[in-house]
């Protein structure tokens, strides 16, 4: 179990299974607590732990770490692939109304602006697009299907092959 101590000339030791190793008190920049941070530790000590410092670093507006959207040190365009979808940073749709103006819930999946320019309106929060030929990445007006309430996962049997030669869709006499 790993701990701290302080020797008879008033020094600070951390002590872990790996050894003893030189520690300080710190007064952590955020919450003002005392704290120890021990050598192992390459870094300024500034805070008490990665919570106090992630909650200063979004406080802090000039940080650049605390920058959204296209102010970001690690804005790439706006666009994204996410659990196989394309992603666009849209922090003035409506479905983001209300939310908090930072991270990554300001993006809006593609295939459904897509519909929503094609329509001419916003989409309820009950309708749903389908990629027809289940490529989640293809979207064209022409691959996409508006269904209300949930659609299955995947896609319809008739609308895929299993290989480049398949005849499974066809009726058995005209099979070799």
């Amino acid at each position: 179990m790993a701990e701290y101590t302080q020797d008879e000339s008033g020094q600070w030791w951390y002590y872990s299974n790996a050894g003893r190793t030189r520690a300080t008190v710190i007064q952590c920049e955020w919450c003002g607590e005392d704290c120890f941070r021990h050598a192992r530790q390459n870094k300024p000590a500034r805070f008490c732990g990665k919570k106090c410092a992630a909650t200063w670093m979004h406080h802090e507006t000039d940080h650049p770490f605390a920058q959204y959207g296209e102010d970001s040190l690690n804005w790439k365009g706006g666009r994204r692939v996410h659990k196989g979808y394309i992603d666009i940073y849209a922090p003035d749709h409506p479905s983001n109304v209300g939310k908090a103006k930072h991270g990554s819930n300001m993006y809006v999946k593609e295939h459904r602006l897509v519909m929503e320019q094609h329509l001419g309106r916003i989409l309820e929060p009950y309708e749903h697009v389908h990629h027809v030929n289940g490529e989640k990445t293809d979207n064209r007006i022409t691959n996409l299907e508006l269904w209300v309430n949930g659609h299955p996962h995947g896609q319809r049997a008739g609308d895929t092959k299993h290989c480049p030669t398949c005849t499974c869709d066809q009726p058995p006499e005209l099979m070799n």
